[in-house]
C-alpha cells in the first residue's frame, strides 16, 4: 500500500505547463507506426488552447488496401495528404495548422523539411532516411527529434519488438546521443531512401504487427509529451510486445 500511497502522490505533482505557440512539429513518415502517432499527437496538440501550432506530415508514399491489416486507413491516396484531411476534420481549429507535404525526405530537401527549433518525430522504415534527419539535426543548434520502429520490416525477425531514441539539441550542445552512436546499423546503412513501399513489405515474408506499430507510437507519443512536461530520463527505450517488457537506456 505505502508504494501505491507513493505512486499517487507522484501522479498528483503539477506539472510545467507545455508551451508549444509558435512552434512546429513534424512528423516524417505515416506509415503502419506514423499514421497511429498522427492521432495522438493531434489530439494532444488541439487540447493546448490559445496557442499557435504548426503540424506537417510528410510521406511520399500512398495507401494500398492491403495496409488496412495495420492501420486504419480513412481513403486510398497519399498518406500525408489523406490523414492531414481526416486530422484536420477531427480536430481542425483556429490557431492550430495541419499541413502536408507528400515527399519523401533525402538529402536534397531534408534542409527545407526540417528547420530550427523543430519537434521531429520520425516514422521511417529504412535506416538510411533515419541517418539523413540524424545528421542534419546535428547541424541545428535547437532541436528535438524523436524516432521509433520495429524489427517487422526486416526478414526473418518475430516483428514483435521496437525502439524509441531521442536526440537533442540546445544551444549547439547535444543533450543525448546521435541517433548513430550506438547504433552502427544506422551509421552506415545498407538500406536505401526511401525504402521499400508499404506494397513491397506486404509481399515478403516480414512481419508487420499492429500491436508493435500501436505501441512503438504509443511509446513516441509519450516520449513527445515528456519532453514536452518535464526532463525524459532515457536516451533509447527498448520493447517487445511479445514480452511485455520495455527497458530504459540512459547511454
Amino acid at each position: 500500500m505505502a508504494g501505491n500511497t507513493a505512486s499517487s502522490q507522484s501522479a498528483t505533482e503539477e506539472r510545467p505547463a507545455v508551451n508549444l505557440d509558435g512552434r512546429r512539429v513534424v512528423i516524417v513518415g505515416l506509415g503502419g507506426i506514423g499514421s497511429w502517432l498522427a492521432h495522438l499527437v493531434t489530439t494532444y496538440l488541439a487540447s493546448l488552447r490559445g496557442q499557435t501550432i504548426e503540424l506537417l506530415l510528410v510521406d511520399g508514399d500512398t495507401f494500398e488496401d492491403r495496409n488496412r491489416e495495420r492501420m486504419e486507413i480513412p481513403e486510398m491516396g497519399n498518406k500525408a495528404e489523406v490523414i492531414c484531411d481526416a486530422l484536420t476534420e477531427l480536430h481542425g481549429r483556429r490557431r492550430f495548422y495541419i499541413r502536408p507535404l507528400p515527399e519523401f525526405v533525402d538529402t536534397e530537401n531534408v534542409a527545407e523539411i526540417i528547420e530550427e527549433n523543430d519537434i521531429v518525430l520520425a516514422c521511417v522504415d529504412n535506416h538510411a532516411t533515419r541517418k539523413i534527419i540524424g545528421d542534419h539535426c546535428r547541424t541545428l543548434n535547437n532541436m528535438s527529434l524523436i524516432s521509433g520502429g520495429n524489427d517487422g520490416v526486416e526478414e526473418g525477425t518475430a516483428g514483435t519488438y521496437g525502439n524509441v531514441q531521442i536526440y537533442r539539441r540546445v544551444d549547439s550542445t547535444d543533450h543525448n546521443p546521435h541517433l548513430s552512436k550506438f547504433h552502427p546499423e544506422i551509421a552506415d546503412p545498407n538500406d536505401e531512401v526511401p525504402g521499400p513501399s508499404c506494397a513491397d513489405l506486404a509481399a515478403t515474408t516480414a512481419p508487420q504487427i499492429v500491436f508493435t506499430n500501436h505501441f512503438a507510437a504509443t511509446a513516441m507519443g509519450a516520449a513527445f509529451y515528456g519532453l514536452l512536461s518535464s526532463d525524459v530520463q532515457f536516451d533509447e527505450l527498448c520493447f517487445d510486445v511479445l514480452e511485455g517488457r520495455a527497458v530504459p537506456r540512459k547511454f
